[in-house]
Order: C-alpha cells, then structure tokens, then sequence
C-alpha cells in the first residue's frame, strides 16, 4: 500500500510495503508466500529517472490482486477494481502528455510474464503508460509482455495508453497461452506493426469477455494472430479499433482462431477487413455479430469480412451495415473458401461491387452458402465469381436449389434489429438436410430447430410462441413489461413495437392481450433460469 505509513512488514495494512517492486523481490526469495494484495494507488516498476528496462516480473505460482481499499480506507479489506483502482504506470516520471507525447523516458515493459503457469494469477489491475520503442524484444508488448511459455490467468485488468514500436502494445504473447476474463484493451497504439490491442504468436490464448476498444495497429487494430495458434476468444467485443488491414480483428499462416458470441462494430481499415481479415488458417465463427464496419478508404474493400487465404466458417452470424469505399461490404474474398451457414447478411454497402459478397475474379477464392439471408434493397447482393447458393433469400434473386426471393421481413432493420417476424417467409424453409446438434444455436443462443423440424434461414430461429417477446423460451414478467410499455400503441406511435401486434391488426389492445394471456408462464423445454 503505498499510503502505508507502518514498518513495511507486510503483514497488515498499516505495515504494509508501499513499493511493489520490493514485495516481488521478497515474494521471490520467500516462495512460501502465495498471494499478495496491493491497495489503490499508482505504482512504477521503477523511480523517477530510473531505467527503463525495469517491469514488474510475474513470479511463477503467485496470485497479485489489486483494488482494495487499503490504509486510507476504515475496510481496508474491501476489495472494489473500479471503486479503488490500483494502477501499474510505466510513466516513471509522471510526466506524460496527451496523444502519446513525452513518454520517450516511459519503461519498456510494465508487466512481464515468462514461464509462468496457470497458478499464476494477476487480478484487478490498470497496466498503463508502457513505451517498448526499443531493439528487438523491447519493441514489443509495452503493456503486459509474455514469453517462454508464459500461461498465467489475468482476471479484471485494464490494458490502456500503451505504445509499441513493434507489436502488441497492450500485450504480446510470444508461445504463450494466457487466460484473459473481463480484460478491457483501450487505447493502445503502434507505430504501424500488428496486434495494437493484443498479438500473438504462435500462442493460443483464451479471452473470454473482453473488450478492445479504440485500438490502432498497422494490422489488426485491436488483435492480430501470427505464424501458429488456435486463439479462443469468447463473448468479446471489438469496437471503433482501427488499421490499415484488419481493423477489429487480422489472422493470418496457420492460425486457427475460435471466435464465438463476439461484436465486430464501428471497426475501421484503411484498406481491407474492417471488422475481420483473414488471411490464411481455419478460423471459425459463431454467433457473431460483425455489425457497421468501414474499409477501403484508400482501395480494396471487404468492410465485414476480407478473406485472402485460408478457410473460414461463419455459422449464425450478423454481418449488417457494414460499408466499403470500394468493393465487398459484407464480405471481400479473394483466395481462400468462405463457408456461411444461417448468417443474415443485410444493409451493407459497397462504392463499386458487391453489396453483400464480392469475389476478386482473378484468385482463387470462393464461398458456400447455406440456408443464409442476403438483402440489401440497394445493392447487388452477390457480384464477381459466381458461388454456391442454396435455401438462401437472396433480393434479386439467385440460381441454386431451395433459393427464394421474397421480403424476408425483419422485425426492424432501420434500428438494427435482424430478428424475423413471425410470419416471415424464411421460417422454416431453410436447408431441410440440416441436423442440428445440441450444441447449434441461432443468434440469441436459442435452440435451432424449434418449429417444423426444418431450420430457418438466417441466424435468427424463431421460437415457439409469439408472446416470448424477448426470446429466452419463457413467457413471464419480462414479456408482459414489453407489453405494457406498447400498450394501446398504434403502427408510427413512439412506443410501438412490432411483435407485441399479436392479433395482426397494427394496434395494440385487449385482443392482443388476450393472446399473451393463453400463453402465461409458458416455458420451452430448452429454458434455462
């Protein structure tokens, strides 16, 4: 605690160490000490005018737990991450500026982590103000640096305002696998390398609800994936980051990332991939929403998706309005194969080609899809190279078995909500050898399959009862708040909403209640509480 004013024992909070430097060396050489707790407040790996090559160095098996209240506080014991922030600096001499000025003096490396397993743990902590502008390792991972099979679990830590001359100006993990929960990336920057929220190299990390934020890289603005690995990153989102490839999301080699339950929104690139770039590996997303992304402002396009190698698989996905100065809105394939199941791709836009889907017809690229939804009233959705389509609503139309052509009726595209209505003309008529496993969910993480043992079409599946406003698979209080908040609404009144018409009749009275009423307290056999 560096408000501390006792003996620096260690061993209550008045006797606290206020230097965090000298509790890990002491942690080091007493490895009978399992965990330490440090209190609010700022901490430098070194002091004013001190070198830069100082980090505070993870020690293998200890768990480092910042956000308690602390000496100042009548509980020091009470632990709170945003009440009580416990910031690691690099800013050794407290003197940085706005936009990155005046940190040429800043440490190269706040956090370090080598060898470390997964017993290690850091836990509730701001990493900041790192400056790796230095030769070779030094050039990398200005905020959190793990190397030489660095495994250790991060827990609650923000990654803000570092800066790399190389990669991964948050963090760099060089063959090393770290675990990442509710982790925040903010702010980072580089001076035109990979990775600027986060990069890895032949590192498979786990990221689970996280965000990356405002980012800047050369590639993959807020993540880059390099050379090997196989990257798991759950319910994350990936927003307003920036590059001039890839500006949410850049993969590329033999990468295999697992991308699940994540947004791609308001990403922007240069050149190509927006929200994603793909450029080699077998990487696979489901349940994700790649939503307003922007790209080629200086040629190219593919403002959702680029594809120029490699093998992607994109199952209950949203990819909608997305937009490209040149080609692609969706999605740009050049080489490599695209494989979309149950994705609504809707509202996107592209300056020359391809509203939904363009293909460079000079590569090899190509792509399949599957009981899909492409419409855009303003766009071609399909141009290039011809693809494999089929049991897709595609506006305009498209050669292949099971395709239609027909409004598919959403519940409000002009505010971004891609569910269907219930009388859609996608319900159950998308590919009817589709068999679902019990781990296949549409969008929203409902069952697919719930009505006439056919899929629908898209990512959206529609449930059982229409009176399961919100979608969970039980008709309750939620729903009946939905209701009342539309109540005695018409078509164009302020609080009207669609699904609550249940009598079809563009106003909402007692006859609509009267069918929510029938269907009280239903539950889906999927329901979880």
């Amino acid at each position: 605690d560096a408000a501390a004013v006792g003996n620096q024992s260690g061993l209550s909070w008045q006797d606290a160490f206020n230097d965090l430097q000298t509790i890990l060396k002491y942690g080091k050489d007493n490895p009978g000490i399992t965990e330490v707790r440090v209190a609010q407040g700022v901490y430098h790996p070194a002091g004013p005018g001190g070198e830069r090559y100082q980090a505070f160095t993870l020690i293998n098996g200890l768990v480092l737990r910042g956000g308690y209240a602390g000496s100042q506080s009548p509980d020091p014991e009470h632990r709170d991450v945003s009440l009580y922030p416990t910031i690691l600096s690099g800013d050794l001499n407290e003197d940085d500026e706005p936009e990155f000025l005046n940190v040429g003096d800043n440490s190269y490396h706040v956090v370090v982590g080598r060898g470390l397993d997964p017993n290690t743990i850091l836990d509730g902590f701001v990493v900041v103000a790192g400056n790796a502008n230095g030769r070779n390792v030094h050039a990398n991972g200005a905020g959190m640096l793990n190397r030489d099979g660095s495994n250790p679990v991060i827990i609650d830590c923000n990654f803000i305002r570092n800066l790399s001359s190389g990669s991964g100006s948050g963090m760099y993990n060089e063959n090393s696998n770290p675990h990442l929960i509710r982790c925040r990336f903010g702010d980072n920057a580089m001076g035109g390398n990979s990775g600027g929220g986060m990069y890895n190299l032949n590192s498979s990390p786990i990221v689970e609800d996280c965000e990356f934020i405002a980012n800047y890289g050369g590639v993959g603005g807020g993540m880059a994936n390099d050379d090997t690995g196989s990257a798991v990153i759950r319910r994350c989102l990936f927003k307003d980051n920036e590059a001039s490839f890839g500006g949410g999301l850049y993969t590329r080699d033999e990468c295999n990332p697992i991308v699940i339950d994540c947004t791609f929104e308001n990403n922007r690139s240069g050149y190509t991939g927006g929200g994603v770039e793909i450029r080699g590996g077998n990487a696979s997303f489901t349940r994700c929403r790649i939503i307003n992304n922007v790209a080629g402002e200086y040629d190219w396009g593919g403002a959702g998706i680029n594809m120029f190698g490699g093998n992607a698989t994109f199952s209950s996905c949203t990819i909608t309005g997305n937009n490209s100065y040149e080609n692609g809105g969706a999605m740009f394939v050049w080489n490599g194969y695209a494989n979309m199941y149950n994705c609504t791709i809707s509202d996107n836009t592209a300056a020359v080609q391809g509203g939904g889907i363009f293909l460079f017809g000079h590569l090899s690229g190509t792509a399949t899809l599957r009981s899909c939804i492409l419409w855009n009233e303003n766009a071609t959705e399909v141009e290039g190279k011809s693809i494999s389509v089929q049991y897709s609503d595609v506006e305009g139309g498209y050669i292949g078995t099971g395709n239609i052509n027909i409004e598919p009726r959403f519940v409000d595209s002009t505010n971004g909500d891609y569910h269907l209505l219930w009388d859609s003309p996608c319900i159950d008529t998308g590919d009817p050898a589709y068999e679902p496993q019990p781990s296949d969910k549409d969008i929203d993480g409902e069952p697919r399959v719930m009505r006439a043992n056919r899929v629908d079409m898209g990512s959206d599946e529609v449930g059982l009862k229409q009176a399961d406003f919100d979608r969970n698979g039980i008709v309750d209080s939620r729903d009946l708040s939905v209701l009342v908040n539309s109540w005695l609404t018409v078509q164009g009144d302020t609080n009207w909403y669609v699904l609550c018409d249940l009598f079809y009749n563009q106003q909402i009275d007692t006859m609509d209640y009267a069918r929510f009423a029938a269907d009280w307290l239903w539950q889906a056999d999927w329901y979880q509480d």
